[in-house]
């Protein structure tokens, strides 16, 4: 049976406080393709600087919940991965 990994955006801390304003800039994979554990998977942008998240486990991009051009806040649910 295949297992449902959560992609959520992380805190991000600049200058001692936490950004909340977070926009998602691209999905560097399109669902129902493979990923693998620490690849790149989505790139964001806080008002100080664009980053990468990385994925968390290695699977199938089943799902982006949240498309580029999105705002979204620390511990947001973006997407889903299943590992199978």
């Amino acid at each position: 049976m295949a297992k449902i990994v959560t992609v959520y955006i992380p805190e991000f801390e600049t200058d001692k406080k936490i950004e909340q304003k977070i926009t998602i800039m691209f999905w560097f994979k399109n669902e129902g393709q493979d990923v693998q554990e620490g690849e790149e998977l989505v790139e964001v942008q806080t008002d100080k600087a664009i980053l990468d998240i990385e994925s968390p486990a290695s699977g199938k991009l089943n799902k982006i919940i949240v498309n580029a051009g999105e705002e979204v806040s620390p511990g947001q649910k973006i997407g889903e991965i299943e590992r199978g």
